[in-house]
């Protein structure tokens, strides 16, 4: 584990979980994954890291799956102006994020990584207690 986060700052290690697990629950291929790893690899994050993430990821978007248009459909209506605009945007308009999937899959994303970067966060204090990393 040392190995692993050696010289690493707690928040890369941060940045990297949330990448990769928003990552892992995204549909992988689709022009909006595609766009995370781009983001993965302009933000410099800790790739080790990105990589636990994403099998994380992958394993909850498993979990996770029968949400993604439920979520996806409620965050489209809760604001149908604001998102009719947004999805039309150049650039935008090819993430697909007008369908209830995608769009479940990127916020279902982006909350499993918050709540795995605070697991990361109370487990570094657990073992920083325990006299550990």
């Amino acid at each position: 584990m040392r190995v692993l986060f050696e010289g690493v700052s707690l928040e890369r290690v941060l940045a990297s979980v949330l990448c990769g697990v928003w990552l892992g629950c995204m549909p992988i291929g689709r022009p909006v994954w595609l766009a995370g790893i781009l983001v993965i690899l302009l933000t410099r994050t800790h790739l080790a890291t990105v990589f636990l993430g994403w099998v994380v990821g992958v394993g909850l978007g498993w979990l996770l799956k029968g949400w993604y248009e439920v979520v996806g459909t409620v965050v489209l209506e809760a604001q149908p102006d604001f998102w009719r605009f947004v999805v039309v945007q150049p650039l935008v308009c090819y993430f697909e994020l007008e369908r209830g999937g995608i769009m479940g899959s990127v916020v279902c994303g982006g909350v499993a990584g918050i709540v795995a970067m605070v697991l990361v966060v109370v487990a570094r204090r657990v073992v920083r207690l325990w006299g550990g990393i």
